[in-house]
């Protein structure tokens, strides 16, 4: 079983690494997976979960953009919060 030599991520859980790379640097499935200090089936299973966004094949490998995973991170956060908002207007308006 593969492990990582050091998990990306300090004490408080901030992951820096990958917010610290430029947008158009390719991350592989096993740099992320070093980045975030998981396993490589970790990685491919939040994929099909869609936690991740869906990588493309280079060289063999399969890739992401930096850019391309914040952005995809930033898409989810806000459908959360908008789903939060809307679930906060509905116990609003039952309540009333």
């Amino acid at each position: 079983m593969e492990t990582t030599e050091h998990k990306a991520t300090d004490r408080n859980g901030i992951i820096a690494a990958l917010a610290d790379l430029p947008a158009d640097a390719v991350v592989s499935e096993a740099g992320l997976a070093k980045i975030l200090g998981k396993h490589r089936v970790s990685i491919k299973r939040a994929v099909k979960r869609k936690e991740l966004p869906v990588p493309v094949r280079m060289f063999g490998e399969l890739v992401w953009t930096a850019g391309a995973l914040r952005a995809h991170l930033n898409q989810r956060l806000e459908a959360a919060r908008k789903n939060a908002e809307r679930s906060q207007q509905r116990i609003s308006q039952l309540s009333s």
